[in-house]
């Protein structure tokens, strides 16, 4: 027997309004099955209760020539966009917020990254060659396993489009924490 609840569009509106106001925290939303009636961030006994994560958000830092592609891959998958042309503009960085350094300009991603690598960003990685990447942790005195340099997925990428594929398959590998392979290969269920 399967139990089929079937909501009113008002409670995605409500789900929606916890979700902003939670300032990029999990929000918990308990709802009755018999009256379908909500409570959210508190998880009780005998109902329906989900832990609802917000949105990754996507901090496209730089106007490369592949962010435009990757705004757009982003936004495909529901992400939060944001385009940042210095570092003075970055926002509040959660434990939810992905960036990519993508300005092609070694200053100015010096700048990026100063402000990124002190944060709890999920994902930090910078476009262009495993050198320059190189180049930039040496410059900050960072440690290279927290930067994804270069970043993205060994996809055999060369235009924009194809490199914003391949940087947001890679963000979504760590965001899930799993190791980018083919299904093929993965011994046992796939979900």
């Amino acid at each position: 027997m399967v139990e089929v609840l079937v909501e009113p569009r008002a409670s995605a509106a409500l789900v929606a309004d916890a979700m902003r106001a939670s300032t990029f925290a999990p929000v918990t939303l308990s709802t009755d099955p018999a009256t379908a009636v909500h409570v959210i961030g508190e998880s009780r006994g005998g109902w329906f209760v989900e832990r609802l994560e917000p949105a990754p958000a996507l901090l496209i830092c730089g106007r490369g020539p592949e962010a435009g592609a990757m705004a757009e891959a982003g936004a495909a998958l529901g992400w939060s966009i944001s385009e940042i042309r210095a570092a003075q503009e970055l926002p509040v960085v959660s434990r939810r917020t992905c960036a990519i350094v993508c300005s092609h300009n070694f200053e100015r991603d010096l700048g990026f990254l100063r402000s990124l690598l002190a944060s709890n960003a999920a994902y930090i990685g910078v476009l262009g060659p495993r050198s320059r990447g190189q180049r930039l942790a040496e410059e900050l005195g960072a440690d290279l396993g927290r930067l994804h340099a270069p970043s993205g997925l060994a996809l055999g990428a060369e235009t924009p489009e194809e490199i914003a594929l391949s940087v947001v398959a890679e963000i979504l590998a760590v965001l899930n924490q799993k190791r980018a392979g083919s299904l093929r290969d993965l011994k046992g269920p796939i979900h």
